[in-house]
């Protein structure tokens, strides 16, 4: 975190460092309104980042900002479709919605990406019923 902190203090404008940093404040410190903040910042400077956006979306899904959360992973989505962890915590997020259509066809999309993380959606979407 020490390392980003510098970076931004050299140059204030530096949208990796900003990534960086709410990287740190959410896995490292579970601090999410800052790694928010940071990870905003980020997005402000570079809007179609996709590790900012699935971040950001994580943050939101965990203080129980469904649908900012959703929005994110949606857009995060559109940039990088195949990667499962970000529909898995998607169709996660539309279950919190209480969207179930929808988190089954991400159920679906992950068949083919990780069957493991399908296995525990479909798990989940039984459970919710």
């Amino acid at each position: 975190m020490h390392s980003a902190r510098e970076a931004l203090r050299l140059k204030p404008d530096f949208a990796d460092a900003y990534l960086q940093l709410g990287c740190a404040l959410h896995f490292d410190q579970n601090t999410f309104p800052e790694a928010a903040a940071a990870y905003q910042e980020s997005l402000r400077l570079r809007p179609n980042q996709f590790l900012a956006l699935a971040n950001l979306g994580d943050v939101n899904l965990q203080i129980g900002r469904f649908a900012e959360a959703k929005d994110c992973f949606v857009k995060a989505a559109s940039i990088n479709p195949n990667d499962p962890k970000l529909h898995h915590l998607l169709g996660k997020t539309y279950l919190k919605l209480g969207m179930r259509d929808e988190a089954f066809r991400e159920c679906e999309v992950l068949k083919d990406l990780d069957a493991t993380l399908a296995s525990e959606l479909s798990n989940w979407l039984n459970n919710e019923k």
